[in-house]
């Protein structure tokens, strides 16, 4: 029983000092239609009679439109603090008005895939300049050991048996046939010939001892048998043509495709020793890209 009295008794004093506090609360009536904050926190403060402070950085040139009637005034100050983005404390009775400060705003980078690196673009040959000599010259003797050994060209007549080697002119030394100018001092050398010199007979194609590279691909004599390894940058066709010039084979190369091929596999059957494969690159328009002949060895 005496705990039940002592319950009431202290709800009852809750409840008288919450009707106190409610009826101390200053309450005030405020209408603004497109008024500048600056007028719209004198109005508010005016009602309630009391102090504020507008700290440096709350936005003056922003408008506010709003009614309060009969509002406790820290709720009508929280309406006006939300609707302009500020936020308020209290300080010996002084209310200060500030800018809320801005969130740090995290923006995640997409995960990195790094592309496939493009294929290098084809250079063409172009002369050495003049003041480049000097620097050539004394590499010459390591140029001539790296490249000399690794492919030797020439050309046969079919008729008369003439046999015709590129060379340069000035330096003598043997060239490939696609080269325009000497890798060792950079002499233009003459185009390819068309005709034998010794009997005037058409000249077909060059026979190739050796590894030998066209429009990137990589054919090299390997154990009677020819490897093939290339990947074209377009749609092409390679054919594979006997020494008078009859087709015998010919495949279609799918562009950026990496192809590792043997002439056995084109013939559809072993290739015969000692005698010339002439390979031949079409473009996507049939148009003759590249020729080249090689001689199988055992």
């Amino acid at each position: 029983m005496l705990w039940r009295t002592l319950a009431l008794m202290v709800v009852a004093s809750c409840l008288s000092l919450w009707v106190v506090w409610a009826q101390s609360e200053k309450r005030v009536t405020i209408e603004l239609k497109d008024a500048p904050i600056v007028d719209a926190f004198d109005q508010l403060f005016r009602a309630a009679g009391e102090n504020f402070i507008l700290q440096p950085g709350v936005p003056k040139e922003q408008r506010l439109t709003m009614r309060l009637v009969d509002v406790p005034f820290e709720k009508a100050l929280n309406f006006l603090c939300d609707l302009a983005g500020l936020k308020w404390e209290r300080k010996e009775n002084i209310y200060i008005i500030s800018a809320k400060p801005q969130p740090f705003i995290f923006f995640q980078q997409p995960p990195f895939r790094p592309s496939p690196a493009p294929h290098p673009p084809l250079i063409g040959p172009s002369p050495v300049p003049k003041e480049l000599e000097r620097f050539i010259t004394p590499l010459m003797g390591w140029v001539k050991q790296f490249v000399l050994p690794t492919i030797t060209v020439f050309m046969r007549c079919p008729k008369c048996g003439e046999s015709i080697q590129r060379a340069c002119p000035q330096c003598k030394r043997p060239i490939q046939p696609h080269w325009q100018f000497c890798p060792f001092d950079g002499t233009r050398v003459a185009p390819i010939p068309e005709k034998c010199p010794k009997c005037g007979e058409p000249l077909k194609g060059w026979k190739i001892e050796g590894e030998v590279k066209i429009l990137g691909a990589t054919l090299t004599p390997v154990e009677g048998d020819v490897a093939i390894f290339f990947t074209p940058r377009e749609e092409m066709t390679l054919q594979v043509l006997d020494e008078q010039g009859n087709l015998l084979s010919e495949r279609k190369l799918a562009a950026e495709q990496r192809y590792s091929l043997r002439l056995s596999e084109l013939l559809g059957r072993k290739p015969e020793v000692g005698v010339p494969y002439r390979f031949r690159l079409l473009n996507k328009e049939g148009r003759e890209v590249a020729t080249v002949s090689m001689i199988v060895r055992r």
